[in-house]
Formats: C-alpha cells, structure tokens, sequence
C-alpha cells in the first residue's frame, strides 16, 4: 500500500508539473503575420511598421497607412497652398516617399524625400532624398512630420536647402 501511494504521489507530482508549466499565457492569442505573442501577459508585440488592429486585434495595420494620401499647406516662403503626396515605399513596411515635399524641384521634377515612419506610429522622421541636383537638398537634422490623434493634420518641421539658401520650416498639412 505504501508503494502503491508513494507511486501515486510521484504521478500526480509529474501531471501537475508538466501542466503548470505548460501554461502559457498565449494559449488562445493570435497576433497575426506580423507580430508574436508575448508568453508573459499575451499581448501582441508587433513587428516594426505594424500595429495593432482596432477590431482584429492583430498586428495586421500599416503603421505608415495613416500617412499615405494627398496633403494641402503652404509651405514657408510661398504665398499659394500646394499639394504633397504621401506613398508607400516598396522596399521598407517602414518608410513612406513624398513628392513636391517642400514645394521644392530636383531638376525639372518634384522633390521626391524619403522618410522612417517613427517607432510609435505618430510621425514621419529620418527625411532623405537622392536629388543629384544643387538646387535642393534637405538637411536630415531635426526633421519630423507629426500627425494629429484624428489623423486628418499633420504639422511638418524640417530644414530645405534651395539653391545654396537654407530655410528652416515648420507649416500645416491638412488631409485631402
């Protein structure tokens, strides 16, 4: 009898082990493609440029989605609103291009920038652009573009270069 409950106690030790450790906060949680499911709590973290998804509640949103559009303000120096147009970036989930971005020319062409949508989702940062052109150039220091909570504003701060004069501007873009 004492071996018949020493084996008991031994098997109901090894079942009660493996199931406690076996627990996983993630039994149920499905984050997506884009994200995995942290055994600690089971929150999605998701992976760089993705966000979760209001209703899914999957790592299955763009964070750059709530860029890409056209965009109307007045750049500094001009006296006429204009338009930038915000697209995707073929290459990188987490960049964005932007043409006419400060109202400005590469060339006979728009000024085309590239920019890193920000680890939070709320700005554009890191501007770039491969204008081979003297006559515009941007600065990559301390510009941002920052989008308003409702998504339908964002205000721009970043240095220009046009033809050899350096122009510091912070300006209004307003959803189209």
């Amino acid at each position: 009898m004492k071996k018949f409950f020493a084996y008991f106690a031994f098997c109901a030790t090894i079942i009660v082990g493996l199931a406690v450790s076996s627990c996983s906060q993630c039994g149920n949680v499905d984050c997506g493609t884009n994200g995995s499911c942290d055994e600690t709590d089971g929150s999605c973290i998701c992976d760089a440029g993705w966000e979760l998804g209001a209703t899914s509640k999957k790592c299955d949103v763009e964070m750059r989605a709530k860029f890409i559009g056209t965009w109307r303000g007045t750049d500094c120096g001009a006296s006429a609103p204009h338009n930038i147009v915000i697209t995707t970036s073929a290459t990188d989930v987490t960049k964005v291009s932007i043409s006419n971005f400060g109202n400005a020319f590469c060339g006979a062409s728009d000024l085309v920038a590239t920019a890193a949508v920000g680890t939070d989702g709320s700005k554009l940062q890191s501007f770039s652009t491969d204008c081979p052109s003297t006559t515009a150039s941007i600065n990559a220091t301390g510009n941002s573009i920052t989008l308003d909570a409702a998504g339908t504003t964002m205000t721009c701060s970043y240095n220009v270069n046009v033809g050899g004069t350096p122009y510091a501007c912070t300006l209004t873009y307003t959803k189209q």
